[in-house]
């Protein structure tokens, strides 16, 4: 159960006009598609090169073209269950704790900055701390991992907006549990995101993101 640890990989199968739309209407609907699937394919490379079980955990929509099996190869795959976003995260980690796996680390498919070594990174801290949290550069966090089951966490009035990873950290310290915060990346959200983006990555030639740097430079081709 490679040493009981696994990666939530909590996405939503991409879907014009559903995935990424705060960056509509700079991208239309289907290259939000594209590049979201993107975004995906290379988070499935660099979660194959980690020792910890990929267990899919999606969200879709009733006239999705893709099936999410065909982006990330996995044991399991389930769907998100829940009314906000917070309920959606603490039913997938328990949902994994009852699998038998003891340290989990759950992460998002819109972050083309995250790497390997950040994951890895991420399980080490749990060796010595119950919590570990990355943050966003816009106020949010990206990967957030146990190694006990802690539900409260995800009791934040409202997610999407600049104040959840203070707020949510905050949580943690007011009850004494031990945390560690990791590495801060950018998530792709709107267009400045996405002009960044591009900035970063179009002089670079690195495999593990080569699916992204793919549809971002025919994109811009076009703008």
């Amino acid at each position: 159960m490679n040493d009981k640890k696994a990666i939530i990989i909590f996405t939503r199968v991409p879907v014009a006009g559903y995935t990424k739309t705060r960056l509509m209407p700079f991208l239309s609907g289907d290259e939000c598609e594209r590049l979201h699937t993107a975004f995906i394919k290379d988070i499935a490379k660099i979660c194959s090169t980690v020792n910890a079980e990929p267990i899919v955990c999606y969200k879709t929509e009733k006239n999705a073209k893709i099936d999410i099996k065909t982006l990330i190869k996995s044991k399991y795959y389930f769907l998100q269950e829940g009314e906000s976003l917070g309920d959606k995260m603490r039913n997938a980690f328990e949902k994994v704790f009852s699998l038998g796996y003891e340290k989990i680390v759950l992460i998002g498919t819109d972050i083309p900055q995250i790497t390997e070594n950040i994951i890895n990174n991420s399980f080490e801290k749990l060796e010595n701390n119950d919590i570990v949290i990355n943050p966003t550069v816009d106020g949010g966090y990206y990967l957030v991992g146990m190694r006990r089951f802690i539900p409260w966490i995800f009791e934040v009035e409202h997610y999407g907006i600049s104040t959840v990873f203070e707020e949510t950290v905050t949580k943690i310290r007011e009850k004494n549990i031990s945390i560690c915060i990791g590495e801060k990346c950018m998530d792709i959200d709107t267009k400045e995101d996405f002009l960044k983006l591009h900035e970063e990555i179009k002089f670079i030639q690195d495999e593990k993101i080569k699916y992204t740097h793919q549809i971002v430079s025919e994109i811009m081709k076009d703008k």
